[in-house]
């Protein structure tokens, strides 16, 4: 014992998130969100209503989803 008082444990820190990840995270249960470099940035409403929503960066398509769900909410209940 060194007469020092113990070091509390610190959890280690989340590793941060991928553009994609936080698309995922915020949209995936109405929209889904893909990503290739080739392709670019694209997002399909999970009830099929409506055209494929495609962007330049992670950004841009963020914005046109919420645009899209502004116009016409996809409903994120799953039927039985």
């Amino acid at each position: 014992m060194t007469g020092l008082p113990a070091v509390p444990h610190i959890p280690a820190m989340p590793r941060p998130r991928t553009p994609l990840e936080e698309l995922r995270r915020d949209w995936g249960d109405a929209y889904l969100i893909d990503h290739h470099p080739d392709i670019g940035w694209r997002a399909a409403r999970r009830d099929q209503a409506g055209t494929l929503i495609t962007a330049a960066d992670h950004e841009a398509l963020r914005t046109a989803i919420r645009a899209d769900y502004g116009k016409r909410p996809v409903l994120r209940e799953v039927a039985p």
